[in-house]
């Protein structure tokens, strides 16, 4: 399995964490918890990419031409071009995400069902956020698309109206969100789930 260095990438794409964007005259132990919280966020960031964009971002942050990564993966200059772009894209959106783990994420859900919303609004919420697709999380729930966009909209309407009552609900609320901001570019993303397959 390859060892991504999401510093090398960061480093060659800039890709910076919006909310707290490393401010100059940082001193040296800022600079580091500033530079962990990046790689963290990073790193779970690349996992979710396509594998051949994740592919083509780590071979051009070692210095590889288009043209060179195109030899190696089979495809044109045009199409590395391409799939670079649209990485960077998706990192920078991806990133962004609130920081939440596996745990904060199922006790931030499980406070849904003491709030009264509708046991199934929260599941799909809930698989939303695990999928970052409608579409996805419409086939996991053997449910059409059409209902299941609108069950997001009334979950992201009760949500919105709950983080005045339970504030710990924000991050949740902000990732979801960033997710109905972007499904075009998070379409392909791998579900928080999925282990990456790579060679």
């Amino acid at each position: 399995m390859r060892v991504f260095d999401p510093h090398l990438i960061a480093d060659r794409w800039a890709v910076t964490l919006p909310e707290d964007a490393e401010p100059d005259g940082l001193e040296d132990p800022g600079r580091a918890a500033w530079r962990a919280s990046l790689r963290k966020r990073l790193t779970r960031a690349l996992v979710r990419l396509p594998w051949i964009e994740a592919e083509v971002l780590h071979m051009h942050a070692q210095g590889m031409l288009q043209v060179e990564i195109g030899e190696c993966l089979g495809i044109t200059q045009a199409a590395v071009s391409h799939r670079l772009g649209t990485a960077q894209a998706r990192l920078r959106i991806l990133v962004a995400l609130p920081d939440l783990d596996a745990r904060q994420v199922a006790e931030t859900f499980a406070t849904l069902q003491t709030l009264n919303m509708p046991p199934h609004i929260a599941a799909v919420l809930r698989d939303y956020w695990h999928t970052c697709n409608i579409s996805a999380t419409a086939r996991r729930l053997g449910r059409s698309r059409v209902w299941t966009h609108k069950q997001v909209v009334l979950g992201m309407q009760g949500l919105r109206r709950m983080v005045g009552v339970r504030p710990e609900l924000k991050p949740l609320v902000a990732g979801l969100e960033v997710l109905r901001a972007n499904p075009a570019l998070l379409g392909n993303a791998r579900a928080r789930s999925e282990p990456a397959q790579r060679a």
